[in-house]
């Protein structure tokens, strides 16, 4: 096991995390404590394309030395050429960062993510928190993971973090049967269940409720004075069950269904009492078309009229010359 390897480990009141550390594996650094420089190993050869056996996770070579790697205990591990830290699963992967480091570095971890780019489903990053005054710090690498879509997990030690990276290697093929609520199959736990998504109602309302109203029916058709009756329930608990069994489920509708079903009924009763003076309508367009044929039927009669006046006015024309033509006696 690579693991197993003779390399000496420090304390952690010494350590300078190893995922922290320069590619340049020969540079010696020296130790917050003082103890003079360390020289760091040389590193093996890089495991090109390594995939690993599928039970162990892999390891960056530039995790040589970090204490956390000896609290992994439970499942094996090897080093490989990996972006990350630590590879616990085919699309999942875990990134290490001593907040004591991240205050001498802070570019550090902003060059690390950015290798990462869009690889892997589930990127953590584990933070080890080896230092008093960590509220500023992990405030700001929270927002750096918020940005990043990275899952930020706090250790307070180093085997704290290794049973980190063990679990999320165990559980990398198992179902999340483990964490999901269970419901039992039986009515009061199926209703439960349901009345308790509601904010302030608990089991005891429930019991209270099914008691009082006999079933889930009952208790949504209940008015809001009914269930303030109910023991431990008052007129604000009240208003807030009604208010979340009626409201209406579509996104951005503020009308419950029956205020809805009400409203449709006005409309088609308004629509009809509309169209029904729809039919004496056509009353007077029956009384305007006999007119107008009544008075087609009269334009023979002034067209005749007028062919007296013009008679008239040429006999008076021809009266007037003779009367002109007559010698004066």
């Amino acid at each position: 096991m690579a693991g197993a390897n003779g390399d000496s480990l420090r304390p952690m009141s010494s350590f300078q995390p190893a995922s922290s550390l320069a590619r340049d594996m020969n540079s010696s650094t020296s130790t917050s404590s003082g103890a003079g420089p360390v020289v760091q190993p040389r590193p093996r050869p890089l495991i090109r394309g390594a995939q690993g056996s599928g039970t162990t996770v892999l390891v960056n070579n530039c995790q040589r030395g970090n204490p956390v790697l000896q609290h992994i205990r439970n499942i094996g591990w090897e080093y490989a050429d990996i972006v990350p830290d630590y590879q616990v699963g085919l699309s999942s992967c875990v990134l290490f960062l001593s907040i004591r480091y991240h205050r001498l570095h802070p570019e550090y971890v902003h060059t690390r993510i950015s290798k990462l780019q869009q690889m892997y489903t589930l990127r953590v990053l584990l933070v080890l928190c080896d230092v008093n005054d960590h509220q500023a710090a992990i405030r700001e690498l929270t927002k750096v993971s918020m940005i990043n879509s990275l899952t930020m997990v706090l250790a307070w030690s180093a085997e704290e973090a290794g049973k980190y990276i063990e679990t999320y290697k165990s559980f990398e093929h198992k179902p999340p049967d483990a964490i999901k609520e269970r419901v039992g199959e039986d009515y009061l736990a199926q209703v439960t269940n349901v009345l308790t998504q509601i904010r302030g109602i608990n089991r005891t309302d429930v019991v209270t409720l099914l008691s009082t109203f006999g079933t889930l029916r009952g208790v949504v058709n209940a008015e809001v004075a009914q269930v303030a009756m109910c023991p431990g329930f008052g007129e604000v608990k009240a208003k807030r069950l009604c208010d979340a069994v009626r409201m209406p489920f579509r996104v951005g509708e503020t009308r419950t269904f029956s205020q809805r079903k009400s409203t449709a009924s006005t409309t088609a009763n308004t629509a009809a009492g509309s169209e029904a003076p729809a039919q004496p309508a056509a009353a007077p367009t029956t009384r305007a078309l006999d007119t107008l044929e009544a008075q087609l039927d009269t334009l023979p009669d002034l067209a005749a009229s007028d062919a007296e006046d013009d008679l008239d006015q040429d006999e008076h024309l021809r009266l007037a010359i003779q009367l002109s033509m007559q010698p004066e006696s």
